[in-house]
């Protein structure tokens, strides 16, 4: 979760205060909740190939052949992505196991994505896929303390991110519950992007 502690506007006069921001949507700044989805599928493929920044495609026709072109099969995939040099076709569990042979025999990987397994863990498997590694902390200084007058702490499971090309990293916190919109725009002020899981 995450924690604000009062900070003094005024050093001297050390009086401690919170200030709300509104949620009116008009003003623009209040950002999208983002949160990993409770069941599985590919909502929860889609959903972490987005937060991670791989890029998908969708129906992709594979044409895969045999020895000495013995035989051509085409696979349409529901979603393929690459990710470290390898490539990878999801499988939300309507694949046959003669299909996925063929598949790991022409150089894809098979990433398993029933409905029957969690979003989290489908995003935790993901991350492993994508060499992305996190690190919990706990009651981490995000902003703040010392003589500050204030501190900005949090625990989750922090993770760093390529950034769009040619712009800086991002910074993201999963978070174990849900999150109240006026600590996003606090948190996305200080460059830290918050998902619940």
């Amino acid at each position: 979760g995450i924690r604000v502690l009062p900070y003094a506007d005024d050093p001297k006069a050390m009086e401690g205060f919170l200030v709300g921001v509104g949620e009116e949507a008009s003003a623009g700044e209040i950002p999208v909740a983002l949160a990993v989805p409770k069941a599985g599928g590919l909502p929860a493929v889609d959903f972490g190939l987005a937060l991670l920044g791989i890029p998908a495609k969708t129906g992709e026709r594979l044409r895969l052949g045999g020895s000495a072109d013995a035989f051509r099969l085409v696979v349409s995939s529901e979603r393929l992505f690459e990710a470290r040099g390898k490539k990878y076709v999801v499988d939300t569990g309507k694949m046959s196991p003669a299909i996925r042979s063929i598949l790991r025999e022409s150089g894809y990987a098979v990433f398993p994505a029933g409905k029957e397994v969690s979003g989290r863990e489908i995003l935790q498997r993901l991350m492993k896929t994508a060499g992305v590694a996190t690190e919990e902390r706990r009651e981490y200084l995000l902003a703040g303390g010392g003589g500050a007058g204030y501190e900005v702490r949090i625990t989750g499971a922090f993770l760093s991110l390529p950034g769009p090309p040619g712009g800086p990293g991002r910074k993201v916190v999963l978070v174990g519950r849900k999150i109240h919109s006026a600590t996003r725009v606090l948190l996305g002020k200080m460059g830290v992007e918050i998902v619940e899981w």
